[in-house]
């Protein structure tokens, strides 16, 4: 396989069991292509996170998100989701003209730009 040339961008969808005692968001990288480098990239145009609502539960999530970078930081803000699976989808995007939805930024553990005002 040549690099990068053989590789298809795919959905990712996920699950978690939410636990509103952890006072922190959840952390997903979905790693995009960084200026012309698309080799490595699991979605090189970007891509689009949405929550799949489960319409048999009765309480559905208030959620804030922030992405960063490659990083999609979310957390569950009502209480009442305490104990329930919320489920996620992570779709990319069809064309490099639509990466201006997430901003990329260099990333810096220690000072993500906005993380401080999410987490409070």
């Amino acid at each position: 396989m040549q690099q990068g040339t053989s590789q298809t961008p795919g959905s990712f969808t996920g699950s978690i069991k939410i636990d509103t005692s952890i006072d922190a968001p959840t952390e997903v990288h979905a790693f995009m292509a960084q200026g012309d480098n698309t080799t490595y990239a699991w979605y090189p145009n970007g891509f689009d996170f949405e929550v799949i609502p489960n319409p048999n539960d009765k309480v559905q999530p208030e959620l804030k998100t922030l992405t960063r970078g490659n990083t999609i930081y979310f957390q569950v803000e009502n209480k009442e989701f305490d104990g329930h699976t919320l489920s996620f989808k992570i779709e990319p995007k069809k064309s490099h003209y639509s990466r201006t939805h997430h901003e990329i930024t260099s990333l810096n553990h220690n000072n993500i730009e906005g993380l401080d005002e999410f987490i409070q």
